[in-house]
């Protein structure tokens, strides 16, 4: 009663190649509904964006324009500070992210690595903080860059994610 030994490398019965080709068939007839059904508005967006004030009003629900107006886009741009706010926007969200990224990373890297006395009571206190309410670190968050004299400014924005949030860690 000898049993044939169990091949580990034994070979796979190949698949036919229709099998795939009928299988990426479905899957396209799948997806690319999903993806037009996901590009709808912003095409409903530009769109609008391209048509009149009175076009707007009077028939919203046109997919198309009856006549693009390009003008749309050099008068939105005037109508406001829009360089200005992106500048901002981009200054907020690069600075937020180095401060996110610079204090986090060396508060994680000491609490895995780094074998230090305080280590075992510190976690607990980090964990705990990540169950208050955002609502009580805002006061306190608040006095302090007020007494900095950072009050309306960009700068109190983007300092205090150089002091670090738990849920980051």
């Amino acid at each position: 009663m000898s049993e044939s030994p169990v091949r580990l490398n034994a070979k796979q019965p190949r698949k036919k190649a229709g099998d795939d080709r009928q299988r990426r068939w479905w899957m396209h007839w799948v997806i690319v509904p999903i993806a037009l059904l996901f590009f709808l508005p912003v095409f409903v967006m530009v769109s609008s964006s391209l048509k009149t004030p009175l076009e707007l009003t009077q028939n919203p629900y046109a997919l198309l324009p009856e006549s693009a107006q390009w003008s749309n886009y050099p008068e939105a741009l005037s109508s406001i500070p829009y360089w200005q706010y992106l500048f901002n926007s981009l200054c907020l969200s690069v600075g937020s992210v180095i401060g996110s990224v610079l204090s986090c990373a060396l508060v994680a890297w000491s609490l895995a690595k780094v074998d230090w006395a305080g280590r075992r009571w510190l976690m607990p206190i980090v964990i705990a903080t990540m169950l208050l309410p955002w609502q009580i670190t805002m006061i306190p968050k608040f006095v302090l860059i007020s007494k900095l004299g950072l009050y309306n400014s960009i700068w109190a924005i983007i300092l205090p994610t150089f002091l670090g949030n738990a849920f980051y860690i």
